[in-house]
């Protein structure tokens, strides 16, 4: 809100005072949400303790709330004791990344033996057949979740869009939901791609367009986030580690692979 305000009366533009409306407008709207003050949960933080409830219910409580379809306190509790009773036990983890930084060899080489899950992923359909192979993976996960397991989704899912429908299935069947960022530069995704098979490599062209384009998760699309780096490091992203560098990261808060499964939250 801070960043917003200034940048407001710092903009020169034609329309300085139709900018300066919005923001005043934001600024109204988070007051009445009770969501003005930072690591605020609106709502959520009038009806319950986030340490007392499950990640798993206050994510998906949270994620109904950013939605706009809770409106009122009751609402809200009524909600999150839905969640709290709707569960089949399995979970989702979902990578987030450009291409070639690591995300397919982390999943099959670190999660599924830490985990002992399912990693689905359509590697191999990079270019040519990509979006039937994207579909195929989308297909698979309702039954897996009915089943209970833990499943791992491989891909780059750089954009809110592709996340909300692994969002969308972890609240159908209440599923554990933790994302993982490859925090890796844009030079380590392009020289990655002249090791590939022609077939295979992503034009660079692409990878640019994809790293302008690639967004953090936010806290409504997933209960724990860690990020791995280049050297495979991975720590839990949160209030405290968030404002760390990566080595201090790494130091003060470490992630487990464990820690993406269902077992064990962050």
């Amino acid at each position: 809100m801070a960043l917003w305000d200034s940048d407001s009366r710092g903009r020169i533009c034609d329309d300085p005072a139709e900018v300066r409306e919005r923001v005043d407008f934001a600024e109204l709207m988070l007051h009445e949400l009770d969501a003005a003050r930072p690591g605020s949960f609106g709502l959520l933080d009038q009806v319950a303790d986030q340490a007392t409830v499950s990640p798993r219910a206050w994510r998906e409580t949270f994620r109904a709330l950013v939605d706009g379809s809770l409106t009122n306190a009751g609402a809200v509790a009524a909600h999150l004791a839905a969640a709290e009773r709707h569960s089949t036990g399995g979970s989702i983890t979902y990578t987030v990344g450009l291409p070639g930084v690591g995300k397919s060899t982390w999943a099959r080489e670190v999660w599924a033996p830490a985990t002992g899950g399912v990693v689905l992923s359509s590697e191999g359909g990079r270019r040519r057949d990509r979006r039937a192979a994207q579909a195929a993976v989308l297909q698979q996960i309702p039954e897996h979740l009915a089943a209970g397991r833990d499943i791992c989704v491989d891909a780059t899912h750089r954009l809110r869009e592709t996340r909300d429908v692994l969002v969308t299935y972890a609240g159908r069947y209440g599923a554990d939901l933790h994302a993982v960022y490859f925090d890796a530069p844009l030079a380590l995704s392009l020289q990655r791609q002249t090791t590939r098979p022609g077939a295979d490599a992503v034009p660079a062209a692409a990878i640019r367009s994809m790293a302008a384009k690639l967004r953090w998760p936010t806290p409504d699309e997933y209960q724990s986030l860690t990020v791995v780096e280049p050297n495979r490091a991975a720590w839990a992203y949160n209030a405290r580690s968030r404002w760390l560098d990566a080595k201090a990261a790494v130091a003060a808060h470490p992630a487990a692979p464990v820690h993406c499964s269902s077992a064990v939250g962050t």
